[in-house]
């Protein structure tokens, strides 16, 4: 006999965590604001502002697969502070910005209740990231949200990024030695990029959900709290 809980639609959610279940401008304006006092750099609107964007364009890249992390904190403030004409050293920064982000941990609204919810409902819950294992595994732990958590898996440890399939592939066999019956279409992925986490977690037979807390045109969802009706309407 089937057991009722394998035969379920979904038993399986992987949240994404910068800007689903964590505020990722909050905690990098936070991150910023420390490095400057470090550094010595001067704080400002624009400085924040040209990061957000220049900032976006270099993850294009790495889930394009043509940027690594590891280039990206090589060059990222450089570029920044070239933008702006700001004379300082901009590995120095990315050093004191990396160090002060390790520990922010600022949340989306709602994301512990919705976590509390989905966990009540029986689902098995993950955190998957594009970043470095002690890093999410820190802030996780400091938001709170890892007492939810069945595991978090990155990029770091996955050795690829997403929506590499080699990234889903890692993650896929990493909760199949808990559940080794556990299938694609048994998991829905839920995250802000919808490269990343929407196309990358299709591509790989998995549903997705893409949620902007924005309230981007198109996606399925802006408040944490609509998840737990969304996955039940999800098909079979």
């Amino acid at each position: 006999m089937t057991d009722k809980a394998d035969s379920r639609p979904i038993r399986v959610i992987l949240l994404d965590v910068d800007d689903t279940l964590l505020n990722f401008d909050a905690c990098a304006r936070k991150a910023m604001e420390q490095a400057c006092q470090v550094t010595g750099v001067p704080w400002s609107r624009s400085l924040f502002d040209t990061f957000q964007e220049m900032n976006a364009g270099f993850w294009q890249q790495i889930e394009a697969g043509k940027l690594t992390l590891r280039q990206l904190w090589q060059i990222r403030w450089n570029r920044i502070f070239a933008r702006l004409g700001i004379d300082a050293d901009g590995q120095a920064f990315e050093q004191a910005f990396h160090g002060a982000l390790d520990t922010t941990h600022e949340t989306v609204s709602g994301a512990a209740q919705v976590l509390k919810d989905l966990t009540d409902q029986g689902f098995i819950l993950y955190a998957a990231s594009n970043g470095r294992q002690r890093q999410q595994e820190t802030r996780l732990h400091l938001a709170g949200l890892d007492r939810y958590l069945q595991g978090i898996f990155t990029s770091e440890a996955a050795g690829a990024n997403k929506p590499a399939a080699q990234f889903y592939n890692y993650v896929m066999n990493k909760m199949r030695e808990p559940l080794p019956d556990l299938k694609p279409d048994q998991v829905v992925m839920i995250g802000d990029s919808l490269s990343a986490d929407v196309r990358g977690a299709r591509d790989a037979g998995m549903h997705a959900l893409w949620f902007r807390k924005d309230g981007t045109d198109g996606a399925d969802c802006s408040q944490l709290m609509q998840l737990p009706e969304l996955v039940g309407q999800l098909p079979d």
